[in-house]
């Protein structure tokens, strides 16, 4: 989860680093209001939690579809590999292994929205 605030200069976004997971721990961690220098123009605002949202890391996705892909590949090729000497439970094992990192992906996903729907949807 990326929390980011708009820069008031240059309106571009600027990441807040904190592991608050909603804005009453951002307060008591940065206090009611902070001050961010902005990457892009230089300025220094102050800004108020309330000003801070949360977005899912695009970052953290692409490092895991990249690593869902690698996994895919190299447990189809096990699996096919050992095909030749096939059982009733690897034609059963097959589907369920190679939907197994699908799935995490999914629940990795899921779990990352209701953190932001939790950080954006308490104002203090």
């Amino acid at each position: 989860m990326v929390r980011e605030v708009s820069c008031k200069k240059c309106q571009k976004n600027i990441r807040v680093h904190s592991w608050a997971s909603d804005r009453v721990e951002l307060a008591i961690e940065k206090g009611e209001d902070f001050s961010l220098v902005c990457k892009s123009c230089g300025a220094t605002n102050k800004y108020n939690v309330n000003d801070v949202w949360a977005d899912t890391n695009k970052l953290f996705d692409l490092i895991f579809i990249i690593l869902l892909i690698v996994i895919e590949v190299l447990g189809g090729y096990l699996l096919i590999s050992s095909y030749s000497r096939s059982t009733l439970y690897l034609v059963y094992l097959i589907p369920v292994a190679l939907s197994m990192p699908l799935l995490l992906y999914f629940v990795y996903r899921n779990s990352e929205n209701k953190k932001v729907t939790i950080f954006n949807g308490y104002r203090k």
